[in-house]
């Protein structure tokens, strides 16, 4: 008797815990990071919380405690608008729409991976060649003697004859990174957008085609840039020994500046797409999941093709915590939007998205 009493207290326990925390990650989106950044954090977790959520359903349901079980579906209905943001649930694509369809890719390169394996080069060109995008926006991207000429010439070959660098980080001497966009048809008018105090940045390009213009924005958002010790989990009593003093305090510095320079960014390339005078598209590496603030600003206005056009989580990066969309294609309601894909190839820690539209 006094085992249940204890086992009902902890369940109890624990449920509260949770619930508080998913009431966290639902608010989310809601709050500018710049002055309230603790939300954010929450929303990172959003499934994790939602899943522990229905086990505890699960465990009411079987335990027969329908006042808790009523209770928790109530919940689960403020899930509705976050969880729809998160899974696609389209489950056939928008078809054919005739003559005039442009396919575009976004794909986060990390530095082509320079600093590890030099092979994953081939393996990301293997991908743009294999998907024949008509525009490629790169993020991440590198600019050194050694990798510049090679991937210019690569490109060159597939028909990408015009392109634009921009350099966002000096690192030194004829060693840059920045964000491209390579493409089969012409492009004018590049404007950058440039972030304050930090490596990433935007810019945007306008593209005439078939007697219309589009303004594509190339965007890379606040990178928390964890050290490699900071993406260990502590599991044992010996890994919270051996992590050094000031680990938490760094650990959460570094993601509430992340958040707050992500909402200044985001806002910023929301002004601008604001202002174009052409249909937009913004795509690139967000950093942070459909649940954030800084989604929920772009896609006021904005569709996400993933959701419009796919069924499933549309995972895109391929690092060490798994299941995470961070990387989007966003298009003004006035473009035609066929399909958008996540598609897994190996390269580098992102996965690139594909996405075919038409301007009429």
């Amino acid at each position: 008797m006094l085992f249940v009493r204890i086992f009902k207290l902890l369940v109890a326990t624990a449920f509260c815990i949770n619930l508080v925390l998913l009431l966290l990650a639902l608010a989310s989106p809601y709050y500018n990071p710049k002055y309230v950044w603790l939300p954010a954090l929450f929303g990172l977790f959003f499934k994790v919380f939602l899943l522990a959520h229905l086990f505890f359903i699960l465990i009411f349901l079987i335990g027969r405690l329908k006042r808790l079980f009523i209770f928790s579906l109530c919940i689960l209905l403020f899930c509705v608008p976050s969880l729809s943001q998160t899974i696609g649930f389209r489950i056939w694509g928008n078809g054919q729409f005739g003559s005039g369809q442009l396919k575009l890719m976004t794909y986060n390169v990390n530095n082509f991976n320079f600093y590890r394996d030099t092979a994953s080069l081939a393996l990301i060109m293997e991908a743009v060649s294999g998907q024949e995008p008509d525009i490629v926006c790169f993020q991440e991207y590198i600019t050194t003697p050694a990798v510049l000429g090679k991937v210019v010439s690569m490109l060159k070959k597939l028909g990408y004859n015009y392109y634009y660098e921009y350099t966002t980080e000096i690192i030194r001497p004829h060693n840059h990174v920045g964000q491209a966009v390579f493409s089969k048809i012409p492009f004018y008018n590049v404007q950058p957008i440039p972030f304050k105090n930090t490596s990433n940045g935007a810019f945007s390009a306008d593209f005439p085609y078939q007697g219309d213009t589009f303004r594509l924005f190339n965007v890379h958002f606040q990178s928390i840039a964890l050290d490699s010790y900071q993406l260990k989990i502590p599991v044992s009593f010996r890994d919270f020994r051996s992590l050094q003093k000031d680990y938490y305090g760094a650990f959460f510095v570094k993601l509430r500046d992340a958040f707050r320079k992500r909402s200044y960014q985001a806002l910023k390339v929301k002004e601008y797409t604001k202002n174009s005078p052409y249909k937009v598209i913004v795509c690139g590496d967000f950093n942070d999941t459909p649940g954030s603030f800084i989604y929920r600003q772009l896609t006021e206005k904005l569709n996400d093709t993933f959701l419009k056009t796919n069924f499933g989580l549309g995972s895109t990066y391929a690092g060490k915590i798994p299941l995470q969309r961070i990387d989007y294609v966003l298009t003004d309601p006035g473009i035609k939007y066929r399909n958008t894909k996540v598609v897994h190839v190996e390269g580098s820690d992102h996965f690139p998205v594909v996405s075919t539209f038409s301007l009429h």
